[in-house]
């Protein structure tokens, strides 16, 4: 195909400079109101609320195209290594739920690791299939989820050779994964469909990384991406992949519609058709670039007294592998800073926006557009805070946990300082009753304190990123109540509870199941 064309947002430009009179919605008409009281033109200006139309003459039908949304998605296809592509406007979350209830129904069995994202639950839950969880290799060095071993897989489909798909996320939000290619042979040869959570990895057929081919490559039959995460489209904007005979595409597509707006916008669409064209006129390039300065910075950075760049980890066989080289996972520790202070610190001081934080690291993403000047004002910083804080004497017990040998000294002092996303793949519970089940059930409202024995009615999950310490239909055991109490009062961040004020009491609850 002729991949220097893109038909949708050739059409939106073309809209835009005819003049056209909006008879139609949106009721923004494609400009700014005369009222004083008008924000939104303040937020966004005339020329973007021109391209903003909904499903008028020429600009084909969403939920049946046939011919600029087609196209666009063919181009995709091809630059994606995929047989089939879609273009999402509700997030990847909306492509995994649709993926999950094509591939899988009512009581059937869906593996996953323990630690996927909350959209898995809501797959479940859609679809009324079950889950098989299998956890995730916790890296005794740096703490990270390091993916689930092939031979967790094999073992799983031994005992569970009715499973329809397997769901694996790759790469994570810290960059870490799993053999997709070994666990993709292993799932195909029970005949179930291989779906990748590909949200943080839509640069990876790009970027050149041996170690972590895109899911495509590496024979996933769905890849969900969040264009929007690296690539670069506009937020909420997103593709699905297809290839192969055991995805049921007529099913799936049903599910991609059923997911999506009737009014689904066409800024998203067109930008999702801008980044195509970038990928696939210089995506290696770009991303080859990208992944030459963020190697160096994280060398850079990794020298500055008291901060540690993760470069690597090692899987559940023990062997080394690369964090994907398009972010930096930053820790000091050594400075006394948990990675939550050191991401406020860069906020409130320095004037940088990271993407994540939590007891132990800061995560800094690139993308498309970054440039490796960034990156040298972030190591400016780095080096600011190491001077005020970093001792050579090490005296940073006041704010981080007693020592311990974990095999490596630099991150001795914080063994015992997990950061949550571990401690929540350390907890056990048992699924007694089905997510969909669960969720649709009476249920009642018990404080957190009050919950060991009782089934959740809902996930609930330390966010970002997003990872359930419980799903619907497990049971609350003494330390996932624990262990919610104390991200509570940490202050961390809890999707799945209802607050309340009881006098200046603040009181956080769960929905439990009435009948255990």
């Amino acid at each position: 195909m002729d991949q220097n064309r893109t038909p949708l947002a050739d059409e939106l430009k073309k809209y835009k400079d005819s003049g056209r009179l909006s008879m139609h919605i949106p009721g923004h008409k494609g400009r700014s109101g005369s009222s004083k009281y008008d924000v939104l033109s303040e937020v966004i200006d005339n020329s973007t609320l021109s391209y903003d139309i909904t499903e008028i003459a020429g600009f084909d039908d969403f939920h049946e195209p046939e011919g600029i949304i087609l196209e666009a998605q063919q181009l995709a296809a091809e630059t994606f290594g995929a047989e089939e592509t879609y273009f999402l406007t509700n997030g990847t979350t909306s492509g995994i739920m649709a993926a999950i209830a094509a591939c899988a129904g009512e009581g059937d069995l869906v593996l996953a690791a323990r630690d996927c994202h909350k959209s898995v639950t809501r797959g479940l839950i859609l679809s009324g299939a079950q889950p098989v969880y299998i956890k995730p290799h916790i890296d005794g060095e740096t703490l990270l989820s390091a993916g689930i071993s092939a031979l967790d897989v094999k073992s799983a489909f031994e005992k569970n050779p009715d499973i329809k798909a397997l769901v694996l996320t790759h790469p994570s939000y810290y960059g870490t994964y799993s053999d997709l290619g070994e666990i993709a042979e292993i799932a195909h040869s029970y005949g179930a469909v291989v779906i990748a959570d590909e949200a943080h990895g839509g640069h990876l057929a790009f970027a050149g990384q041996e170690d972590i081919p895109s899911a495509m490559n590496a024979g996933a039959d769905i890849a969900i991406q969040s264009t929007h995460k690296m690539p670069g489209s506009l937020t909420q904007s997103s593709m699905l992949h297809i290839q192969g005979s055991l995805v049921d595409r007529e099913k799936l597509r049903y599910f991609i519609s059923f997911m999506t707006s009737t009014s689904p916008s066409y800024l998203l669409m067109a930008s999702l058709d801008a980044v195509r064209h970038r990928m696939a006129m210089e995506g290696q390039q770009l991303w080859q670039n990208v992944v030459k300065f963020t190697t160096a910075a994280a060398d850079a950075i990794d020298k500055i007294p008291g901060i540690k760049v993760v470069k690597e980890f090692s899987d559940g066989n023990g062997v080394r592998k690369s964090l994907e080289r398009c972010r930096l996972l930053i820790s000091a520790i050594e400075c006394g800073l948990s990675g939550s202070q050191l991401a406020d610190m860069l906020f409130e001081e320095y004037l940088i926006d990271v993407e994540f934080s939590d007891d132990i690291y800061c995560l800094a993403v690139m993308g498309a557009n970054s440039q490796e000047h960034d990156l040298a004002a972030l190591k400016g910083a780095l080096r600011y805070i190491s001077n005020h804080y970093f001792s050579a004497e090490g005296n940073v017990e006041a704010q981080v946990s007693d020592s311990a040998d974990t095999g490596d000294d630099r991150f001795s002092c914080c063994v015992n300082s997990q950061n949550n996303k571990s401690r929540v793949l350390s907890l056990e519970s048992k699924c007694v009753v089905s997510p969909r089940k669960a969720v649709s059930a009476p249920k009642t409202l018990k404080t957190i304190y009050n919950c060991a024995g009782m089934i959740s009615a809902r996930e609930i999950a330390v966010y970002p990123p997003g990872i359930p310490c419980i799903q619907p239909g497990e049971v609350f055991t003494k330390e996932i109540v624990t262990f919610i109490i104390d991200e509570i009062e940490k202050g961390t961040h809890i999707h799945g509870l209802s607050h309340r004020k009881d006098g200046d009491a603040d009181v956080w609850e769960a929905a439990v199941l009435l009948e255990k």
